[in-house]
């Protein structure tokens, strides 16, 4: 019977379960057999036997062209397939554009990262905004080095240096530069700050000047209480 066939365990091929297709290949393909009577007594391997198979070839062509609700389920099949192989080239299409997408982001975020990463500051970018503020006083630009041994700035021992310049009206400036100038550089620079007027011996009250690339808007309100400057340059291309 056809239940017998559609039930099989061993079958290595998947095919969807069409029911007027079922319904065909049970009323309409054994009729053609050689045999006058089948019923679902006999096995349905013994029935495909007993089948004159070039006779249920024609037939079955013959019915295609012929019946109209085999020729209407087939064209409803065949739409069916197109579509869905449309459907196919049109989803790799968009996934394509996607991901084509994503790598660009991807890239645009990498150059926006190293441009604005917390890396060193490129020293030479901030000369010509230090010299407009400090003008020859800037020659006296020099870097402090310590070692912090008890973990003030950082938590742990680490050598802490800051660029340094001292006026002609005696006033001290460390230079803070850092890429990026959030609250969490702002807590680090009070703290080098603080480590600078302990153990440097300066004997005027040294300010800070923060240069970066991009300074934070949750960040000014608290540098100007803490009587910090900010100074904002374009990251060169």
């Amino acid at each position: 019977s056809i239940t017998e066939f559609l039930s099989t365990q061993t079958n290595p091929y998947l095919f969807e379960l069409v029911p007027w297709l079922q319904n065909y290949i049970r009323s309409e393909i054994t009729s053609y057999a050689d045999r006058d009577s089948f019923s679902d007594q006999i096995p349905l391997s013994e029935q495909i036997a007993a089948m004159s198979l070039e006779k249920v070839k024609t037939a079955i062509k013959s019915g295609m062209v012929d019946d109209p609700a085999v020729k209407t389920e087939l064209l409803k099949a065949m739409k069916k397939a197109l579509l869905s192989e449309v459907a196919s080239e049109e989803l790799q299409a968009f996934t394509d554009q996607v991901e084509a997408f994503k790598q660009q982001m991807r890239q645009q975020l990498e150059s926006v990262n190293e441009k604005f990463s917390r890396g060193p500051f490129p020293e030479h970018e901030a000369e010509s905004e230090l010299a407009k503020k400090f003008g020859a006083d800037l020659d006296s630009l020099e870097d402090w080095v310590l070692e912090d041994q008890e973990g003030t700035v950082y938590g742990w021992p680490e050598q802490i240096a800051i660029p340094t310049l001292s006026t002609a009206e005696g006033e001290t400036y460390l230079i803070y530069q850092k890429k990026v100038f959030d609250k969490a550089e702002l807590a680090l620079a009070l703290r080098i700050l603080a480590f600078y007027q302990q153990y440097s011996g300066c004997e005027s009250a040294p300010r800070v000047v923060a240069v970066s690339h991009y300074i934070a808007p949750n960040t000014r309100t608290f540098a100007e209480q803490h009587n910090i400057e900010l100074i904002c340059i374009a990251p060169s291309a």
